[in-house]
């Protein structure tokens, strides 16, 4: 009982953050004023964070056999560490999601999954993307560490290739 309502206040907490977060994104010249609102409605409609992950075991080996972009929003510190990303990938760290957005171009609709390694970043990214209206974007639960676990395939960085990689 502890745990549900712990949980609740936590939703609660996050809602406000996010409602806080548009209202002042509303007051700053970013061009989107039009757009926030509906937004924002749209995000909250869909109930909570946790409705926009997808799990490992349910996906393709290669989630982009499945329609999906797939960006690892990890730093690069952290890819050139791992040696490893999900098939197909695209890395873009999350402290720069302007490469993401390029990707998904104007189409809102475009099915992206973001993973980053345990899935805290990608969780907030994908909380950026939806409240700039791409209602289709996912993030993977657990992150890397889990679609490792649960034994799919990854692919070797290819540290030749710098391009491949962006920096932090």
């Amino acid at each position: 009982m502890r745990l549900k309502t712990a949980r609740a206040f936590y939703d609660v907490r996050w809602r406000i953050a996010v409602l806080l977060t548009a209202i002042l994104a509303g007051f700053a010249p970013i061009g989107l004023a039009d757009e926030t609102w509906p937004a924002i409605r749209s995000y909250l409609a869909a109930g909570p964070i946790e409705n926009f992950l997808l799990q490992p075991e349910a996906l393709p080996d290669d989630p982009s056999d499945e329609f999906y972009l797939v960006f690892d929003v990890r730093s690069a510190s952290e890819l050139v560490a791992s040696g490893e990303t999900l098939p197909s990938a695209e890395h873009t760290p999350y402290t720069d999601i302007m490469p993401l957005l390029a990707a998904l171009g104007d189409d809102r609709s475009q099915p992206a999954l973001i993973y980053c390694q345990t899935m805290l970043r990608s969780t907030q990214v994908v909380m950026a993307l939806r409240l700039l209206g791409y209602e289709n974007t996912w993030y993977l639960a657990g992150g890397i560490d889990r679609w490792r676990s649960a034994g799919k395939p990854l692919k070797p960085v290819d540290h030749a290739d710098e391009s491949a990689i962006a920096t932090d």
